[in-house]
């Protein structure tokens, strides 16, 4: 990021290996009907799609929100690991389909920029756990719109303080210990 000389690094590294996967054609068909057709436990997503009565349709609007947000976030911070974690969380509420392990890549950020509403979401997720356990009992895949519904709305209400309150990123984690010289 630092000098636009070594720019033309980037399409490189996405294409190769894109190239290696020319002969499984099906893969990019499957990741399209995988964003398209199928959802579960999304935000953003399920919602825009009843809205609109297509989730094709949502997939691309989420598609362009997260373009929009990426532009966001390159303009609030140039620090790689702040980014990732807004990146990440971005990606994650706009994606249709979420499984508890998807909460996986955003954790490692938390680290060291602790966003409350995926701190939240790393807790409200479990109660996904009833799908799975109805699934264990009956073997019957039923989701519960009202366990989602209290699994998000801590979660964007936490967001909607931070955005009121101009706390969106908070200040990196330090280690505040006295320094021993021995």
């Amino acid at each position: 990021r630092s000098t636009w000389r070594s720019a033309w690094i980037l399409p490189i590294a996405v294409m190769l290996p894109a190239l290696a996967f020319r002969p499984f054609q099906g893969l990019f068909t499957s990741l399209s009907t995988f964003s398209t057709d199928m959802h579960y436990n999304g935000s953003v997503h399920v919602l825009l799609g009843h809205t609109l009565g297509s989730f094709p349709l949502a997939s691309t609007l989420c598609a362009a929100l997260l373009l929009c947000w990426l532009g966001c976030v390159l303009g609030m911070t140039r620090r790689p690991i702040e980014a990732g974690a807004l990146v990440m969380s971005g990606l994650l509420l706009l994606a249709p389909t979420i499984h508890f392990w998807y909460l996986t890549w955003v954790i490692p950020f938390l680290c060291f920029y602790p966003l409350r509403p995926m701190l939240i979401w790393c807790a409200t997720i479990a109660l996904l756990f009833q799908t799975q356990g109805t699934m264990l009992q009956t073997g019957e895949w039923k989701q519960y719109p009202w366990l989602v519904l209290l699994e998000y709305l801590p979660v964007y209400g936490a967001l909607i303080y931070v955005a009121f309150t101009k706390r969106f990123v908070p200040a990196p984690v330090a280690d505040d210990a006295p320094r021993q010289t021995l």
